[in-house]
């Protein structure tokens, strides 16, 4: 009976080790905003820059993201390419809207430039600081692109799976309490 547990046991444990292992070692693709938490902004009316960058990511080839804020709070002014694809690149949409608390950018590799694999900025991202308090910038609709596969008809791009870190900032009153 004894030999038999162990048996079991080591039948168990050592594939579920080698699975952990192999596990470990595998890093997910993340997007996520940089530095986070940002330094606090020592008052309304600074201007302060944040990155959106994404870390080991393999082909890309595309990206869009959104990012959410809270405009009591930060206002965007500007949203800069961030490089990852070098001068070969086709920025397909950039937009701010302070009303409704987001902005979005979307950039493509130039069509026959090799897909990029690693990790990079993909935007810089410039805010006013408007009042005090504390806002989340949150990343959603965030999208990650290889080239399509050649014997696809549609050439449809092929998505690559990744995470979202969000970022956050606290502007400080004036005459902090």
């Amino acid at each position: 009976m004894r030999t038999l547990k162990k048996s079991l046991l080591y039948t168990w444990t050592l594939p579920l080790l080698i699975f952990s292992i192999a596990v470990a070692g595998v890093r997910a693709t993340t997007v996520s905003v940089e530095p986070s938490p940002h330094p606090d902004i020592p008052e309304p009316g600074l201007t302060f820059q944040v990155n959106v960058t994404v870390q080991d990511v393999t082909n890309l080839a595309a990206y869009e993201f959104k990012l959410a804020y809270d405009t009591a709070v930060v206002n965007a002014t500007q949203i800069e390419y961030g490089g990852i694809f070098g001068d070969t690149y086709t920025e397909l949409g950039s937009e701010i809207n302070n009303t409704g608390g987001w902005l979005r950018y979307a950039v493509m590799q130039e069509p026959g430039e090799p897909e990029i694999s690693g990790s990079g900025v993909l935007a810089t991202i410039t805010f006013n600081a408007t009042g005090p308090g504390g806002t989340g910038l949150g990343l959603y609709d965030t999208k990650l692109r290889s080239t399509p596969d050649p014997t696809d008809p549609y050439h449809t791009p092929v998505p690559i799976d990744h995470e979202t870190i969000d970022g956050s900032v606290v502007v400080i009153p004036e005459f902090p309490l």
